[in-house]
């Protein structure tokens, strides 16, 4: 009886050792997908960081471009208000010749009839 016990044990063990076996053939495998998945998502992190930091640098040059186009249309506004005063000065200036000629005009006129008389 005891033997009997003894070789049911074993073949017992036998079973279970080959379901260690398998169990640990599963968890190579495993273990070389968790690698390989690590691996990726090392270089996933990577490349996310790459992205990121070029993200950074356009976010960067895009706010540098738009505070150069500020200071241009604020350059632009300046000399458009500039001119502008120019233009209105030089606009009276201009009626004031054209006043000063006509006065001119109308003097020589004046002196022109006396002589003439």
């Amino acid at each position: 009886v005891l033997n009997d016990r003894i070789e049911e044990l074993t073949s017992k063990n036998v079973s279970l050792n080959e379901v260690v076996a398998s169990k640990d053939d599963e968890a190579k495998v495993l273990n070389e997908k968790v690698e390989v998945l690590t691996t990726q998502n090392e270089k996933l992190s990577s490349e996310n960081i790459n992205i990121s930091k070029n993200i950074s640098d356009k976010d960067s040059n895009i706010e540098s471009l738009i505070s150069d186009f500020n200071n241009l249309t604020n350059k632009y506004e300046k000399n458009i208000k500039k001119y502008k005063i120019e233009i209105d000065s030089n606009e009276s200036y201009v009626h004031e010749l054209a006043r000063v000629n006509n006065n001119l005009q109308q003097e020589l006129n004046e002196r022109i009839d006396a002589n003439v008389k």
